[in-house]
């Protein structure tokens, strides 16, 4: 519905600055008061053209009238006909009678009467679609609309989606902005009703002040459960990076948060980012490319997450809430990256016991030929540090290396692919109760393939 208000504003065009008007006609004639022209008439006027039937202008009231197969030329990929088209050229104003409008993505409005003052615009027994007109699968019918370009703002009245002959929906009254950029105000609430919870009502509110950020606040109230809401501030900072915070509080009242064992309140703060270039240009032009990701939380319990839910498969299950940042940098040959892994097991009054992965190195050479010998080699390397407060904790590095060799036989109808796989850990732990050392783990291994690609070329032809 929003590229309806594109269709109106083709009307404006008719309003020109410039008041010189051309006619031309196979028949002309004038008095002191008024110009008439008959058969084949074309009007010029500011860039635009006018075509009927015939024409006649009225100096005394300005009122320019154009009658017969009037059509409205020169609008880039917008087509109007109408059947009757009066200007008033010194109020600024248009009326319209059967009017027909066509404009980008097959869009069209099929109308009895239009009129346009100023900035506003009027639609009388109108429909609109985008199949075939003369057997149309949709079509939205009204009797009246009404559009303030000012205001941004469209309402139409008795308005119908029909599909086919059977009418789906029938709106007495409705009315929707037609802006095309994020604008604060009210969005949408919901509304559930629960067996525990009772009555449920979110009202979100969107504010957006800029065009790199905003911010949405969606207070709740569950009447038998308690109050809160949350707040999210959304940013883009970059045209490769984006983000957002969210904090959100919720109050138990205390006969629910004591009948089902849960914590009075429940609060918690997020942090998300992403990046797809952390690098300064100066290595950038070296044909280096990364990225971050970040998707942090702290928390006092799951029920912070699952009071933002709006569907029950939706809600989180697992006592075990993960964050994570990874960033990396990588070219044709090489990948290296940082991660790292911080968990809260909410089941838990302390987290001192819950094992985390801080940090994690990652380092892998893409598959690279061995000198200019038929054997490829790629090496994959990783460190990872296992700690936590209380308890063991455990350095882990990994080491993996597979040299294959490749070869094809009988004009490439038969390849071969052999390889040695070798693999590597070692595991130091630290803080165990009894001294237990380093713990080692080797293996290699051994493939053999023998394949056939019939996608090769035979004689001229693949």
């Amino acid at each position: 519905m929003r590229k309806l208000p594109l269709l109106l504003s083709t009307l404006g065009s008719l309003l020109w600055a410039n008041e010189t008007i051309e006619i031309m006609a196979q028949e002309v004639s004038a008095t002191t008061q008024n110009i008439y022209a008959y058969s084949d008439v074309l009007i010029l006027y500011d860039g635009a053209m006018l075509q009927s039937n015939s024409a006649s202008y009225d100096k005394n009231s300005s009122l320019l009238t154009l009658e017969g197969e009037v059509e409205v030329l020169g609008l880039q990929n917008n087509h109007v006909v109408t059947d009757r088209l009066v200007i008033n050229t010194q109020q600024k104003s248009v009326t319209f009678k059967k009017l027909f409008i066509t404009g980008e993505e097959n869009l069209w409005i099929d109308s009895q009467g239009a009129t346009k003052e100023q900035e506003n615009y009027k639609l009388f027994n109108s429909r609109v679609s985008s199949c075939n007109m003369a057997n149309p699968d949709w079509t939205i019918e009204f009797k009246e609309a009404y559009y303030r370009h000012d205001k941004e703002f469209m309402t139409m009245e008795d308005a119908r989606l029909r599909f086919y002959d059977r009418t789906i929906f029938y709106f007495p009254y409705l009315a929707f902005p037609t802006v095309h950029k994020r604008t604060t105000g009210l969005l949408l609430p919901r509304f559930s009703l629960s067996d525990t919870e009772g009555f449920l009502y979110e009202q979100p509110f969107f504010y957006a002040p800029t065009h790199n950020w905003d911010m949405e606040f969606n207070p709740q109230i569950r009447l038998n459960r308690g109050v809160g809401g949350h707040v999210t501030g959304r940013f883009v900072d970059s045209n490769h990076s984006e983000g957002y915070v969210r904090t959100g509080y919720f109050q138990n009242f205390a006969h629910y948060y004591e009948k089902y064992d849960l914590n009075r309140e429940h609060f918690g703060m997020e942090l998300f980012y992403t990046s797809t270039d952390i690098l300064p240009q100066v290595l950038n032009d070296q044909d280096l490319r990364s990225g971050l990701y970040i998707d942090g939380i702290h928390l006092t319990d799951r029920e912070y997450l699952n009071l933002q839910k709006e569907r029950a498969s939706d809600l989180v299950r697992s006592n075990l809430i993960e964050s994570r940042l990874n960033a990396f940098v990588y070219d044709e040959r090489n990948y290296l990256g940082f991660y790292g892994r911080y968990n809260i097991d909410t089941s838990q009054s302390s987290n001192d016991a819950t094992l985390q992965e801080i940090p994690s190195l990652h380092y892998h050479r893409y598959f690279s030929p061995l000198l200019s010998s038929p054997f490829f080699y790629a090496i994959d390397g990783r460190l990872r540090n296992h700690t936590r407060s209380r308890g063991s904790r455990a350095y882990q590095g990994e080491l993996d290396v597979p040299i294959t060799y490749f070869d094809a036989f009988f004009n490439d109808y038969l390849d071969l692919s052999a390889s040695e796989n070798l693999y590597l850990t070692k595991v130091n732990f630290r803080h165990l109760g009894e001294e237990g050392g380093d713990y080692y783990y080797y293996r290699n291994y051994h493939t053999v393939q023998l394949s056939s690609d019939l996608n090769k070329a035979y004689g001229s032809s693949v």
